[in-house]
């Protein structure tokens, strides 16, 4: 079947207590951590569709992907909570491993960069903040802008283990030094350079 045919499917609404995994090795384990962060940080606008086969003799259905969202969805509101589900013409594990397979093999997760521009739009407080010191270091986050820096987890490293203060001179000291060339303010450098700077803060370097 086709992924647009996919999408195409009605959403049937399940409670909770009648999803489970009724074939382990068609699933990846459940890691509880991941699922309890679901219910912690609870919010129905990310939940998404379920995907789940047709109910067994018992009425339960088998999950074929999103286990660890129902049991989140679970933790937070009980097990008569009901889940927005896709139900798939799947009998047997062989069928429920395969449209697990073809689930995840075709999603693309989205590239560092992008998800830190994205929490920037969003309002997240730690993005804000690089972003705001990138461009005061005379920086832009982006691939192929002047001054561009792509490297945003050596970025979110630094500022969180050494501070926001040591990460603007960072990129301060890097941009004196090497101007406009992109290639000098790669993850590497920053990360050393930061990493100098904390432990020789009561030096000044004019930056």
């Amino acid at each position: 079947m086709s992924n647009a045919k996919q999408r195409s499917r009605e959403i049937t609404w399940i409670p909770c207590k009648n999803l489970s995994v009724v074939w382990a090795e068609a699933q990846r384990p459940l890691l509880t951590s991941h699922a309890q962060n679901i219910a912690d940080n609870f919010d129905p606008d990310l939940f998404g569709v379920l995907a789940v086969t047709k109910p067994n003799g018992a009425g339960v259905y088998h999950i074929i992907d999103g286990h660890h969202r129902k049991v989140g969805l679970e933790v937070k509101y009980g097990p008569n909570e009901m889940a927005p589900c896709q139900v798939f013409d799947a009998e047997d594990p062989a069928r429920a491993a395969q449209i697990f397979d073809s689930i995840n093999s075709h999603r693309k997760n989205p590239q560092p960069i992008d998800l830190f521009r994205v929490r920037v739009t969003a309002g997240e407080e730690l993005q804000n903040d690089i972003n705001r010191i990138v461009i005061k270091a005379g920086y832009v986050v982006g691939q192929r802008a002047v001054n561009a820096l792509t490297c945003v987890s050596s970025l979110q490293s630094v500022h969180q283990s050494y501070g926001p203060v040591i990460l603007e001179a960072a990129l301060r000291l890097i941009r004196k030094t090497w101007g406009d060339d992109n290639s000098a303010a790669s993850g590497h450098i920053i990360r050393g350079i930061g990493m100098f700077l904390s432990e020789f803060r009561h030096i000044d370097f004019e930056v």
